[in-house]
């Protein structure tokens, strides 16, 4: 899987600032998850110049297991938003595979019957 031209290296260099800054790698993850809000995150890489390294919602973007960067790959770690500006780093497997749908499916034709009407 190839990552977004601005997003080359999987944001590692961002997330390995906001590790170092929050001495993350430290935490105990079979003991609890790490609460992390949009403002740290912002603070730890404001030294960063391209959008892609600092901003909040693309660092947090980790739509699959090959997209998280590469300090999250290495400890088996995953995020996710807990709400608006709050997220928590855990440890496990946050993604699934589809399996393949088994046999064939099936089309249904239903009659539609509706008592819309178009304005005159």
């Amino acid at each position: 899987m190839t990552l977004n031209p601005i997003d080359e290296s999987g944001n590692s260099p961002s997330w390995k600032a906001i590790f170092d800054r929050y001495e993350i790698a430290t935490h105990d993850f079979d003991t609890a998850h790490f609460p992390i809000s949009a403002e740290q995150i912002k603070r730890a890489c404001q030294h960063f110049k391209k959008t892609g390294e600092k901003e909040v919602r693309i660092l947090c973007k980790q739509d699959t297991r090959e997209s998280r960067p590469q300090v999250f790959r290495e400890r088996g770690l995953f995020i996710l938003p807990v709400k608006n500006g709050e997220y928590v780093i855990v440890k496990g497997e946050g993604y699934i595979d589809i399996p393949n749908i088994l046999p064939p499916c099936k089309i249904i034709r239903a009659p539609f019957r509706s008592s819309w009407k178009p304005r005159e």
